[in-house]
């Protein structure tokens, strides 16, 4: 048998099964449509297209269709027209009973959800095939069962210990001790209980405990100092929760516990497992195991885990809100603090600027102020970037009769002016070592200290400023920083 998909006309397409030699593929196509077959015209292959009308006769095989092959159908106009309806009118359901055909397919969707659960169940177990939904369910079953038996068999413990159904079976030769005494031994046994239904004693393989080893332990684990480890260990320690966690320490209390009874001649009577647990640790506090058992639920848990996610945001806002807080505190106190010293050198500066732009306009005060604030400079520096033609036109309206040769002059002075500042500053103010270099080394500008990478000036100048490398080398390097930054003072320099 042959699957073709059949594409439709109005889209979509539907699968098609077909024997290579059973009937005519196009009677066959026709029938799974339900189509008269003098309606429809099969268009069969890709590249070269054979077209199959009625009363063709080829089968499948004859066609050259193979399986999963895509085929199209067409419908002839002429009965198209004939057979075509005009659309029915669509007449508005009552609300309620969308409501009710809403209702009836939520039911049938989960009905089949319930129905393939069922079956891949059913298949997971029949030995199918092993796909990723088979091998969850298998897993995730296996997993139940095995919980579900080692809670039954820790329910038959409990029960056996309490009515003393039990017994120990050593081995015939010798024991596996960890102590050299009797009191700290603990030695590998097989306990036989009888089950609460049933006929058939069950038996575990455990390491039975002294006296003083269980003593030691139960010590050891309820006096953890983690609050929440204490109170799961305080849970556990319940005889019915140490039957399903710790089948040693389990059969290790109920034999000394049935041996206490034994000494105290109460044969035949039942023994209290929680009394033993006192009696083992007298001085520890075992109010819990006469207090009822409190187990949280999801909902509680979840509830708690929302407080504490809650309670952390709060704090981290707190603590966040507090950091801004004590930034901005910094912030005005730093502010606060300026001293009167930062304060006085912004004055010196500002007043070094304003005399070094009088000492370019020969301190004519009335021109340095119309300078400053028609070009909205405050330093030399600044002047020296200032076109000519610009500088004219704004010193005009303080002196008229002012030519372009006194511009190109101010110009002139205000780079040389500006060169030598900045020379200055590089050098922290250091007349000496400023005055070593232009007298020993013909050094006066920032051009001149850019120049210092020409091999050999560099050690001159290290030579004559008593300075290090590496300080020459900072020099250098704002030097070439400020003519980046200020292409102007690249022209003015002392040597060449």
């Amino acid at each position: 048998m042959l699957e073709i998909r059949v594409r439709l006309p109005e889209g979509g397409a539907q699968v098609v099964q077909v024997a290579e030699d059973g009937d005519p593929l196009h009677e066959i196509v026709a029938e799974a449509l339900g189509e008269p077959p003098e309606s429809l015209e099969l268009v069969v292959g890709v590249t070269s297209k054979t077209h199959v009308a009625a009363g063709d006769k080829r089968t499948a095989r004859e066609l050259g269709v193979s399986d999963r092959e895509v085929i199209s159908v067409r419908r002839l106009a002429s009965a198209q027209q004939e057979t075509t309806a005009p659309p029915p009118l669509r007449r508005r359901r009552p609300r309620q009973r969308q409501n009710q055909m809403q209702e009836q397919r939520a039911e049938e969707s989960v009905g089949d959800t319930r129905e393939t659960i069922a079956k891949n169940l059913v298949q997971a177990f029949q030995g199918g095939p092993r796909d990723n939904v088979s091998v969850f369910l298998r897993k995730a079953t296996r997993g139940f069962m095995n919980d579900a038996h080692a809670r039954r068999d820790a329910i038959d413990r409990y029960a056996a210990a309490l009515a003393g159904k039990f017994e120990v079976v050593r081995p015939e030769r010798g024991n596996a001790s960890n102590g050299s005494s009797n009191e700290a031994r603990a030695e590998f046994v097989s306990i036989r209980y009888a089950p609460e239904k049933g006929s058939k004693w069950k038996q575990d393989s455990v390491k039975l405990l002294s006296r003083t080893i269980l003593q030691v332990t139960v010590r050891y684990v309820l006096t953890v100092d983690d609050q929440d480890c204490a109170e799961a260990a305080r849970e556990k320690m319940r005889p019915r929760e140490l039957a399903l966690h710790s089948p040693n320490v389990f059969w290790s209390l109920a034999v000394v516990s049935a041996e206490e009874a034994q000494q105290q001649d109460h044969e035949g009577g039942e023994t209290s497992l929680e009394d033993a647990l006192r009696r083992l640790c007298p001085d520890l506090d075992w109010e819990f195991l006469s207090a009822r058992r409190r187990d949280k639920s999801a909902k509680a848990i979840q509830a708690e885990e929302t407080a504490q996610k809650l309670q952390l945001e709060k704090e981290r806002r707190k603590a966040e809100a507090e950091e801004r807080k004590r930034k901005r505190s910094a912030a005005q106190q730093a502010r606060q603090n300026m001293g009167a010293g930062e304060k006085r050198q912004r004055r010196l500066q500002q007043q070094a600027d304003l005399t070094a732009l009088k000492g370019v306009f020969d301190n004519d005060a009335a021109l340095v102020r119309s300078i400053k604030m028609g070009l909205n400079l405050s330093t030399v520096l600044e002047l020296a970037a200032v076109p000519e033609g610009s500088l004219l036109r704004v010193a005009r309206k303080a002196q008229p009769e002012a030519t372009p040769a006194q511009a190109s002059t101010w110009l002139h002075r205000a780079k040389t002016e500006a060169a030598a500042t900045s020379f200055a500053d590089i050098l922290g103010n250091d007349e000496a070592v400023a005055a070593a270099l232009r007298d020993k080394c013909g050094v006066t500008t920032p051009h001149d200290l850019e120049r210092l990478r020409i091999p050999g000036r560099t050690e001159l100048a290290v030579e004559m400023t008593g300075k290090s490398e590496a300080e020459v080398r900072s020099w250098r390097d704002r030097a070439a920083e400020l003519l980046e930054k200020h292409p102007i003072l690249k022209g003015i320099r002392s040597r060449g």
